[in-house]
């Protein structure tokens, strides 16, 4: 079983429903980017539970699945009914602390050039290829703080698309189904919006059979997101 508490646990950005002005902002910068040191570097993966620590997904640095793992004790901990949810809400923790680190990384090289914002990539949409250029270094300590906030709107709108707060009604849904039919998955607008399933072959399923429909499941996501 790959390690649960890999270094990007315990990463957090600011919150920007609470920062309220620029002296309040860069100490709270100043104090991430001490934590994390000057030559941070993002894990090569990453890993996410659900609430219950049953199910775990590992996705690597460009948000592809790696592997998903189940435990031998998962219907102790869930129950069949939960077991969709539990997944799907793995498979966000491991998106969640991507973008946290693909944030914090930019951050480090916005402090290194001079407080020149680098844009983080986008993991939630897996069809996305950002080549934006980055802005010319901030003149003064305002346009150091707007273009920060800039680059924490993004990071923000990264962690509400994730969490589907501001998902588009309007764009075309699509179901996917694992391979033996246990698991769907509805995704929209290049990500996954819910996962449900069969509960009947989920209850007598053992675990590496759901860990196999699991990983069908994500595979046949990517290849239709990128279709």
């Amino acid at each position: 079983m790959p390690d649960r508490y890999g270094h990007d646990d315990d990463l957090r950005l600011p919150d920007l429903d609470v920062l309220g002005d620029s002296d309040k902002l860069q100490a709270e910068l100043r104090r991430e980017l001490a934590n994390v040191g000057d030559h941070y570097v993002p894990p090569p993966r990453h890993e996410g539970a659900d609430g219950s620590d049953s199910i775990w997904v590992t996705i690597d640095a460009e948000g592809h699945i790696e592997s998903v793992d189940i435990s031998r004790h998962w219907r102790d901990r869930l129950g069949s009914e939960r077991f969709p949810a539990a997944l799907h809400e793995a498979y966000t923790d491991a998106v969640r602390k991507l973008i946290n680190a693909n944030a914090l990384a930019a951050l480090v090289a916005q402090e290194q050039v001079g407080g020149q914002p680098v844009a983080p990539r986008d993991p939630t949409d897996v069809r996305s290829d950002q080549t934006d250029a980055a802005p010319e270094p901030p003149v003064d300590d305002q346009e150091w703080l707007n273009q920060t906030w800039r680059l924490l709107e993004d990071i923000d709108t990264q962690l509400r698309r994730l969490h589907h707060i501001s998902a588009d009604v309007h764009l075309r849904e699509q179901t996917v189904t694992s391979p033996q039919g246990y698991l769907r998955a509805r995704v929209r607008g290049g990500g996954i919006t819910d996962i449900t399933g069969d509960i009947q072959y989920i209850r007598s399923a053992n675990p590496e059979q759901l860990r196999m429909e699991a990983l069908g499941l994500f595979r046949t996501v990517a290849k239709v997101v990128e279709n």
